[in-house]
């Protein structure tokens, strides 16, 4: 043994004769240590650095010095270099004892140990894995092996690939010998988009099996595990996306944090990460809060803060949400997560140029370019409505990851939107066609994939309309209407439902739908959120089919698609004044277009335009008053009362008169360039006319109603974001509260039990 030879041979004969041989030897290693480093301070350094064992000190002949070193004194040596985790130098001395004894299994368990942990510390975590199952296969009960297998398996999860499948030296549990006692349950129906990819999943599981093994040999042994144990599992159910059977961990390990102050705290961040994951965020900003209430430090200072601030964000309270993540930052300015928190709060409360700016901070303080940075900013630019800026994200994203399914498709559409913008709808159909007729990537780390199968539909419909290729158009966006609806009755959960699953009052027979609803409902496409969004988006699609119609010259459809948008009161008194002026217009142009029959209703319908809003009245009157004094009916009809019967005193009608009919038609290309329409651009037909919208960004559409001449553009958005909102950090985040050095305090505290007890008693 390194160190005084005379010194372990004083202190094992001048033991107590009550003490066990393994005391004794524990305490003689440490006197051994001890020994050593006071032989380094002294004049004969070399000497020291030289020592080995008790013979090169105490013998006199040379040829003693150089005899075979005895097995017990390098033993004892890795015994206090694992309690110094001096784990390097074990692994050393383990094989110099297995030269001597290559078949002692106790040595054979602790270099596997020792090695594990080694390779934990370079980040090698699927390789740790072999080893702790190494020690597994030697020592099948042992607690301390599966622990730390347990620990690496959900490191080795928390870096897998996002997509699944990946390989590595990790395996399974079982191909690395070492059956499990317990089985993991099944993942949860309806479970959260948040889950890891397949290989992470697959990891995660068997750290839960290795972890309830541990419970039931604790239970055998009439012991109680770790709890650390019981923390590290609920952590990794909850990544997995079983909150509930995580609470039920949880429920058993409260009478056991009892313990130490970081116990405690640790109990609580796992609690209030279960309470979120459920929905039940009142209790989850209680458990935060008793979290505070503990020495946790600054790390356990933000990481509550951001769990409260999500707990806030749900609860409606924002400006309690933006205060909690304020505080975060301010105590945690350097963390790149932390600013990655904030830009989702941003971006789920859209302040978009203020996720762009915590996006970009994130990704100056990671060390390598973050493809999920980068998208997540990418979102942050598309919402704002800038196409170059998101696309040079999605494609950057996708050069870091090109496995990145979602980045993907991305880079495709915004590609696609980007030509419809300049002009070239031919392309962007063929490009919008490619994608309607692909899958939609599952949500990977809580990105959400952007142009889903309904918008897909009207930007195609959009292309064609401007293409002049009307009939494929209405094809296209009543589809998009008909995917929207079944989207919403897939996911659209009652109010009153709702509301019992906030309040936690939901029975567990339906908590697979009640995890569904926290994790999908909350973010569902703006499109289709409630009953009243899902009657606009209809609105908008049926305004598209009018224009389609009129372009086909097809005025009767376009009337009767007209009252059919008027009968939709709900969705029409959202959409305000601008609607309501904007479809009795319509209305009435198609009334004049069918003939005098309809003169009278085309009166009534310019009336009630008029009287919700002058412009298209105004504007179509002052375009049709060219020629003179000479007033000329719209085709069979006239408005010639119009102005006279929305308000007495207003000034006389202008005259009105069709211009000459412009060049081309439906089969030639319908938008013109914007200085060519005499609109004014205020007055360009369109259902939602926002200059946020990706429909402001199209030139107007010139559509010949008989004699008279109708701008016109369709209604679209740009792609919806659906971000998934703030969330609590996740379990396998604060696994720096169990560390290897930690983990190494608790299992090693009763050595009667632990491993390299075991191996004293052996020797």
């Amino acid at each position: 043994v390194a160190g005084s030879g005379g010194a372990a041979a004083a202190v094992l004969a001048l033991a107590t004769p009550g003490k066990s041989p393994e005391e004794t030897r524990w305490t003689a290693t440490k006197v051994i240590v001890r020994r050593r480093q006071e032989l380094a301070q002294g004049s004969d350094l070399q000497m020291a650095l030289d020592c080995r064992t008790f013979l090169q000190l105490v013998a006199e002949d040379p040829q003693q010095r150089v005899a075979e070193v005895p097995f017990l004194l390098y033993a004892l040596r890795t015994v206090a270099l694992c309690d110094l985790e001096r784990w390097d130098e074990a692994v050393s001395d383990c094989r110099k004892a297995l030269a001597i004894d290559p078949k002692d299994e106790a040595a054979q368990y602790t270099m596997q140990i020792a090695s594990g942990i080694v390779r934990m510390r370079c980040s090698k975590f699927e390789a740790a894995v072999q080893s702790f199952s190494k020690a597994i296969r030697l020592q099948p009960i042992s607690a301390e092996a599966r622990i730390r297998r347990a620990i690496a398996l959900a490191r080795a999860a928390q870096f897998a690939p996002p997509g699944g499948g990946g390989s590595g030296g990790g395996g399974s549990a079982a191909s690395h010998g070492g059956s499990s006692m317990g089985a993991g349950g099944s993942a949860m129906a309806g479970a959260p988009p948040a889950v890891p990819g397949q290989r992470a999943a697959e990891l995660l599981e068997e750290a839960v099996q290795d972890l309830e093994a541990v419970e039931q040999q604790a239970q055998i042994s009439g012991s109680a595990a770790p709890i650390q144990a019981g923390h590290l599992r609920a952590a990794c159910l909850c990544s997995l996306g079983r909150p509930q059977d995580a609470n039920e961990v949880l429920q058993q390990c409260r009478e056991t944090a009892q313990g130490t102050p970081e116990a405690k705290a640790r109990h609580n961040a796992l609690e209030a990460e279960v309470q979120i994951l459920l929905g039940q965020y009142a209790d989850a900003v209680t458990a935060c809060e008793a979290m505070l209430s503990h020495p946790v430090g600054v790390y356990g200072q933000v990481e509550a803060r951001l769990m409260r601030g999500c707990c806030w964000s749900e609860l409606g309270e924002v400006d309690r949400a933006f205060e909690d993540y304020r505080v975060a930052l301010v105590l945690a300015p350097e963390r790149a997560d932390v600013h990655e928190a904030s830009g989702e709060l941003f971006l789920l409360h859209r302040c978009f140029q203020e996720a762009v700016t915590a996006f970009t901070t994130a990704s100056k303080l990671t060390e390598s370019l973050s493809p999920r940075l980068t998208y997540k900013r990418g979102l942050a630019y598309l919402a704002l409505g800038s196409t170059s800026a998101a696309m040079k994200d999605m494609l950057r994203a996708h050069r870091v990851c090109p496995n990145m399914a979602i980045a993907a498709r991305a880079r495709d559409g915004l590609a696609a939107l980007q030509a419809a913008i300049d002009g070239d709808f031919r392309h962007a159909h063929v490009r919008f066609n490619v994608l309607l007729h692909s899958t939609v990537p599952a949500s990977v780390e809580r990105l959400p994939p952007v142009l889903t199968p309904h918008e897909v539909a009207v930007y195609r419909g959009v292309c064609s309309l401007y293409l002049g290729e009307a009939a494929a158009a209405m094809q296209d966006f009543a589809a998009s209407a008909d995917l929207a609806r079944q989207e919403f009755s897939n996911c659209y959960i009652e109010p009153d439902e709702a509301s019992s699953i906030r309040r936690g009052t939901v029975s567990s027979a339906n908590m697979s739908k009640q995890v569904y609803f926290n994790h999908r409902v909350l973010r569902l496409h703006p499109d289709v959120s409630s009953p009243e969004v899902i009657e606009c988006f209809e609105c908008e699609a049926r305004y598209n089919l009018v224009l389609c119609h009129l372009m086909l010259r097809q005025y009767r459809e376009a009337l009767v698609t007209c009252q059919q948008i008027v009968q939709l009161e709900g969705a029409m008194s959202i959409l305000g004044d601008q609607g309501w002026c904007l479809i009795y217009f319509l209305i009435g142009v198609c009334c004049l277009a069918l003939g005098e029959s309809t003169d009278e209703a085309a009166r009534d319908a310019f009336t009630r335009s008029y009287a919700h809003d002058p412009r298209y009245v105004d504007d179509f009157l002052r375009r049709h008053n060219r020629r003179g004094d000479v007033v000329v009916g719209l085709g069979p009809g006239s408005v010639k009362d119009v102005r006279s019967s929305a308000s007495a005193a207003a000034p006389p009608r202008p005259r009105v008169g069709a211009p000459p009919p412009v060049s081309g038609g439906s089969s030639a290309r319908a938008s013109v360039p914007p200085s060519l329409c005499d609109g004014a651009p205020e007055a360009v037909c369109c259902l939602r006319p926002e200059k946020s919208r990706f429909s402001a960004r199209l030139p107007p559409i010139r559509l010949q109603v008989r004699d008279v001449i109708v701008w016109a553009r369709p209604s679209a958005a740009w792609p919806a974001i659906r971000p998934c909102g703030p969330a609590p950090p996740p379990g396998l985040a604060r696994m720096d509260l169990l560390q290897q050095g930690e983990a190494s305090s608790v299992l090693m505290s009763g050595r009667g039990g632990g491993s390299l007890g075991r191996m004293s008693r052996e020797m």
